[in-house]
């Protein structure tokens, strides 16, 4: 087995939102985010400070109107209003399959990092469907910390 930490609940897409917030906001420096694609599926491999793997699961859909799509590209818009480069890929099934179970293997890990980037870059497809937000509408999905 790979060392990944999983983050999120792929049944709910608030809780894979709430993970990647909590990331931003307290868990370091994220080097880099990939979008992973398998079909209308999407889920988070971030790269925290160049050694750390973190899979945010995949609560996240795209191509019809609900609350994955919504939480996509909410989460698409936060990780761009932080700077992270993020890039997408396209994930065969058997490996999002063990991203659902948390049982990416160290193949699939090396797998994901020597996948070629997709071009063209479909991610602000993913916003246009529901609607860019504005940077104080992007701070308010942050919650209260108190330092």
């Amino acid at each position: 087995m790979s060392n990944i930490q999983y983050h999120g609940d792929g049944r709910t897409t608030q809780s894979c939102i709430d993970a990647v917030q909590r990331i931003l906001q307290f868990g370091g420096y994220i080097s880099l985010a990939r979008l992973l694609t398998c079909k209308n599926r999407h889920a988070f491999f971030l790269t925290i400070d160049e050694y750390q793997n973190i899979i945010i699961q995949a609560g996240f859909a795209s191509g019809y109107g609900g609350e994955a799509p919504k939480g996509l590209a909410r989460v698409i818009q936060l990780i761009r209003f932080h700077g992270v480069k993020l890039e997408e890929i396209d994930v065969p099934q058997k490996v999002f399959r063990r991203i659902d179970c948390c049982k990416l293997r160290d193949k699939d890990l090396k797998q994901i990092e020597e996948t070629p980037f997709k071009r063209p870059v479909s991610l602000y497809d993913y916003v246009l469907e529901v609607g860019e937000l504005a940077d104080t509408d992007l701070m308010s999905y942050y919650k209260c910390a108190i330092p």
